[in-house]
């Protein structure tokens, strides 16, 4: 196997992403540099990428030493343990090969810890069987993801909801037409990237700090997770997979809600809304609209609304698991 920095994986990001877009299991999004590289550079600090490149496909790894643990190595993303770390054609092929190297490595004897591998998947099956033979292997954590199918269609997708559901959700839309709420909808132009970040957040935050998560300081008010969306956004934009969502009155952002449309998926990244307006059910309002362009401008054949959160399986018709696996 050859050894690749991050220089290296950001230089062959479209093929790296490529390679994501085609894996037949897990979290596509999540395994591509828009994810991993900004989650890696920002949130996750302290740390040496451990990167290589097979016959298979690559192994996008990073060492940390972690007290009370010591050295770990771990995917480039981390934190929600959605990133497989697997990436390429031959994944089964990629593990045998990799942990043929890593036995041989200088960091044979750091334990490994292996995210966003899917429930019940071949590849579960050959990191088992492969790295079980000379190592303790065990499922410590898991990470639900939630997804719905829009390949049927939008009419399809609203029947698999509750009447309840539908009901509340055609409610909603009326009180927010009564209350002059349109909707906008765009992709930020590739050109000027940078400044489209700086506009766009700034959209975005003057929303956020009149919300719930704002209050409480949490979601893009917490310094690290901005710099992470910026980070990522940047990379986004540039490469014209970002689509921004704002619900507007009288002049006014009250919502927003931005996604990137990756590998014929829509995939969710941040929503919020101003909670004066909350009697709108805006979020509800926004998830529609969001599946509606989905299905109808983007022919997307999935919604991804991420991990976790209660809310999330009534949007959803997959109600994924994602393992860590620690090898030691």
């Amino acid at each position: 196997m050859t050894r690749w920095s991050l220089g290296d994986l950001d230089r062959n990001s479209e093929t790296f992403d490529a390679a994501a877009a085609r894996l037949a299991e897990g979290d596509r999004f999540c395994s591509s540099t828009s994810w991993i590289l900004p989650a890696h550079q920002v949130l996750h600090l302290k740390r040496h990428s451990w990167i290589y490149a097979g016959a298979g496909g690559w192994v996008a790894l990073a060492i940390g030493h972690f007290r009370g643990i010591g050295p770990l190595l771990e995917p480039l993303e981390a934190f929600w343990g959605l990133a497989s770390p697997f990436v390429g054609h031959d994944l089964e092929g990629l593990v045998e090969e990799f942990a043929a190297f890593h036995f041989n490595s200088g960091a044979a004897r750091v334990p490994l810890l292996l995210s966003g591998i899917p429930e019940r998947s071949a590849l579960l099956r050959q990191i088992t069987r492969v790295f079980g033979a000379h190592r303790d292997v065990s499922l410590v954590a898991r990470t639900h993801r939630f997804v719905g199918r829009l390949s049927e269609g939008l009419d399809a997708y609203l029947e698999r909801r509750s009447p309840r559901f539908r009901r509340n959700l055609r409610a909603a839309r009326r009180r927010t037409a009564n209350e002059g709420v349109d909707f906008e909808y765009a992709t930020p132009p590739a050109s000027g990237a940078d400044a489209e970040v700086t506009r766009l957040l700034s959209r975005v935050l003057d929303v956020e700090k009149r919300s719930w998560k704002g209050r409480d300081g949490h979601g893009l008010v917490e310094p690290s997770f901005l710099a992470f969306y910026h980070a990522m956004l940047s990379r986004l934009i540039a490469r014209q997979r970002i689509r921004t969502l704002f619900a507007r009155r009288e002049g006014e952002d009250i919502g927003y809600a931005f996604g990137a449309v990756f590998a014929g998926t829509f995939r969710g990244l941040q929503m919020s809304f101003d909670d004066r307006f909350r009697h709108l059910s805006l979020g509800n309002c926004m998830h529609q609209e969001l599946i509606e362009r989905a299905c109808t401008e983007e022919g997307c054949d999935a919604y991804d609304l991420g991990a976790d959160g209660r809310y999330k399986e009534r949007w959803a018709d997959e109600n994924t698991v994602l393992f860590r696996v620690l090898i030691r």
